[in-house]
């Protein structure tokens, strides 16, 4: 029963920690110290082990908080609490703390790349998505985000469609406008497809880091047993 109750209260403060950095991050308060003293209220050890775990899973959410991402983080605690006797203890917080920085920051980047699409365009789908997730505070379930995906999709096809028409009528009556606008509109494209890009290649080289950091925590966990 005291096992029972240990556990309970080890999900209670976890999902209690996670809330908080959620909760934070999607209020755009991204400096990575304040986060992680607030979370660990400047201890050490396992309390600072789940403030980085705790980082790491809110900066991942894709959808609301669930009773199986809490779990997944108490895993991801315990494995590493289990060695904190140990002077290993020192590397695999470490590794916890890159993790954490990292996923921040592509979070980060991630609600910063919304904010620009919704100053932009605010009925873009990054740009709707990210008043959506701010005005919630967290991350917006799939259903609701394939939903928003659709009418953005729609209304994204209307604009075209208007551009074109209004493309047409210059080119009739203002060479010179007309010429002006088909650049603006060739230049957003080009934005687009570089963005895209660019998008692509940091996700690839995420993938990469977050590889080799997981590989490099596995190693120092299996070593010590």
């Amino acid at each position: 029963m005291l096992q029972g109750m240990r556990m309970l209260y080890a999900r209670r403060l976890l999902r209690q920690l996670i809330e908080l950095a959620t909760k934070t991050i999607y209020a755009e308060e991204f400096d990575f110290h304040d986060l992680v003293g607030k979370l660990a209220r400047n201890q050490q050890g396992v309390t600072l082990l789940r403030a980085y775990v705790a980082i790491q899973c809110s900066a991942r959410l894709t959808a609301a908080l669930t009773r199986e991402d809490v779990g997944d983080a108490i895993a991801t605690v315990d494995a590493g609490a289990r060695h904190s006797k140990w002077p290993v203890f020192t590397e695999i917080l470490d590794v916890h703390r890159e993790l954490a920085e990292h996923y921040l920051s592509l979070r980060h980047l991630a609600i910063l790349r919304g904010k620009l699409a919704h100053k932009n365009d605010e009925y873009s789908y990054e740009g709707a998505k990210y008043s959506l997730e701010h005005a919630t505070g967290g991350p917006v379930s799939p259903a609701r985000l394939s939903k928003l995906a659709k009418v953005c999709s729609e209304m994204s096809s209307l604009s075209r469609q208007i551009e074109k028409a209004e493309l047409k009528a210059l080119e009739k009556q203002d060479e010179q406008g007309f010429r002006r606008y088909e650049e603006e509109l060739s230049a957003r494209d080009l934005r687009d497809e570089s963005d895209a890009i660019e998008s692509q290649t940091i996700e690839a080289e995420s993938k990469k880091v977050i590889l080799m950091l997981e590989a490099k925590l596995n190693r120092l966990v299996r070593n010590q047993n």
